[in-house]
């Protein structure tokens, strides 16, 4: 099975993402290669970038307490992995991402089993459609554990 088939059936485990549809206008980065360490991006600008799916810093859930955890960017499968397993079995985690390339590609090339968590959101929105998004979440009973909010 392709990737890309097997990232859709995790997005249909689970019905609480909220993911907009990819025109071939939102791909503003392309992947032009990987070596050990990074992936590889050129921008429509022609700007090239790598990035390492690692975690930054030292980000330690506290599995003793019901978080809401936000992670900016679903590119990192591996970091957010991490983040899933150190974090509480009932914290809820909203991943956003704003560029609708990087999920593409990573639908394309990633391990995305983590989606069918139930305690995991993916809202890849066009950045303009977020605000709104976010509000709505705040709104909503999630906002229960906004006690415990971390970003």
């Amino acid at each position: 099975m392709l990737m890309m088939e097997q990232n859709q059936e995790m997005f249909a485990k689970n019905a609480n993402h909220l993911i907009a549809p990819i025109e071939a206008k939102d791909v503003k980065e392309r992947y032009v290669g990987s070596d050990d360490e990074f992936d590889f991006f050129v921008t429509d600008e022609e700007v090239s970038y790598g990035i390492k799916d690692e975690l930054a810093g030292d980000f330690s859930p506290n599995a003793l307490v019901r978080e809401l955890i936000f992670v900016v960017g679903i590119y990192a499968p591996g970091e957010i992995e991490t983040i899933i397993n150190n974090a509480n079995s009932k914290a809820l985690i909203i991943i956003i991402e704003p560029r609708l390339s990087f999920l593409l590609h990573a639908m394309e090339r990633k391990d995305l089993s983590f989606l069918a968590n139930p305690n995991v959101i993916l809202i890849a929105q066009k950045l303009e459609a977020l605000p709104q998004i976010i509000d709505q979440l705040f709104t909503s009973p999630a906002l229960f554990l906004t006690g415990n909010l971390r970003f």
